[in-house]
């Protein structure tokens, strides 16, 4: 998943009600200060912080891909 996607998946988050922008930007922010070796997707990141439940990633997903199959 490349920083682009990442992002999305988190403004998907905010979008639908599941995490506020503080929340996007702390795990953001902690996203950016792993090292490329043990960098986590933003969803991992997300899940062991507990803001979000695995359902929820799911269904960003589903948002996502939704909006690329409209683009396309």
């Amino acid at each position: 998943m490349t920083q682009d996607s990442a992002s999305l998946i988190g403004q998907i988050l905010v979008n639908l009600g599941k995490i506020s922008h503080d929340q996007l930007l702390e795990a953001l922010k902690l996203q950016t200060q792993m090292s490329k070796e043990i960098k986590k997707p933003l969803g991992q990141i997300l899940l062991e912080l507990d803001y979000i439940d695995p359902n929820d990633i799911i269904e960003a997903i589903r948002v996502q891909m939704q909006m690329r199959n409209t683009k396309g």
